[in-house]
């Protein structure tokens, strides 16, 4: 998303509030949900990055 070759949380933040812009465009309910479970995603992406070093290694 930043363009820097790598996926990180920072990435995942973009990406994010990209899409809460589109998909709550007009509809305050569905952007409150969407925002609930953004928090929730981005919270276990940074608990993923053990070593804070801005990198995420998922799982197979």
């Amino acid at each position: 998303a930043d363009h820097d070759g790598s996926i990180t949380p920072a990435d995942f933040e973009i990406l994010a509030d990209k899409l809460s812009a589109l998909v709550g465009q007009d509809d305050e309910q569905r952007r409150e949900q969407y925002a609930t479970a953004r928090k929730t995603l981005c919270q276990e992406i940074m608990r993923a990055d053990v070593n804070q070093d801005g990198k995420v290694t998922l799982g197979k």
